[in-house]
């Protein structure tokens, strides 16, 4: 049996050393490969993503901004005292929002992309006669200065009697110069805050409002609404209102004169 010769030993030492550098070259470029085909993906998915936009909406109660309408006998319902939440007092004892509802918009992009703000709409989910029962009235009131629209729920479909697009009073001197159009920019530097007064003469309505916007090839719509709930309203036409005596419970007013909505 022949020995291998030394130089033999040689050239077969080496070839294992060979093969796992290509091994290892191989799986270095494969992993680059990989690496970079995530990269594109990765640019694909964020030039492909459609643009974020966000929308709030928060219905505006307090002391001196809503009334409330309660179905059950006033005796079963606590006077309301200082310091007490209004908000807390009116819905814990079953008040429904009365004649007139203030809820605050607020748009924005999520970064720097320009979002176009199209148009706005609104629903009656639901129309029913106005309840019977009584309505307690806040002793102070006051409109807040900012862009808004006026809508009437009796209207159907629900009809915008009145807007200004800069910040003003409603009803003030200057707010019909500028009613409210579209298209409206935001961004995530350049937001819109817009004042939904809506206003029931005639109905206890449930609704809710609708923001289209549209960037690019991509478009949507923004619900406005209650936490995915719609928003409920009723006039107090139906009503008699009530005032507290003397702390200890509630009389029959001889007078009652309803907030007047921006014309």
């Amino acid at each position: 049996m022949t020995s291998p010769s030394p130089g033999d030993k040689n050239a077969n030492s080496g070839r294992p050393k060979i093969t796992i550098a290509i091994l290892v070259t191989t799986a270095i470029i494969a992993a680059a490969a990989a690496f970079g085909e995530k990269i594109a993906d990765k640019v694909v998915e964020f030039i492909s993503r459609p643009p974020k936009v966000t929308l709030s909406a928060v219905e505006d109660t307090g002391e001196c901004i809503n009334s409330y309408v309660f179905k059950k006998p006033m005796s079963q319902v606590p006077v309301f005292r200082s310091g007490q939440n209004w908000t807390t007092w009116g819905e814990s004892n079953g008040g429904v929002v009365a004649d007139f509802a203030s809820v605050t918009v607020n748009v924005a992009g999520e970064n720097t992309d320009k979002i176009t703000i199209t148009g706005i709409r609104f629903f009656v989910v639901k129309r029913r006669p106005p309840i019977e029962g009584a309505v307690v009235r806040p002793d102070c009131g006051g409109a807040e200065e900012a862009a808004f629209v006026r809508v009437n729920l009796d209207k159907d479909p629900p009809e915008i009697a009145s807007s200004s697009r800069v910040p003003s009073l409603p009803g003030g001197a200057d707010w019909k110069v500028t009613p409210i159009t579209f298209p409206w920019t935001v961004s995530n530097t350049d937001t819109l805050t817009l004042l939904v007064y809506a206003d029931a003469t005639d109905c206890y309505c449930t609704w809710r409002g609708e923001l289209s916007w549209q960037s690019g090839d991509s478009h949507g719509t923004l619900a406005i609404d209650n936490n995915g709930k719609p928003f409920e309203i009723t006039s107090s036409s139906e009503s008699k209102r009530y005032i507290p005596n003397q702390g200890v419970g509630w009389t029959v007013s001889e007078t009652d004169e309803r907030p007047n909505p921006p014309n």
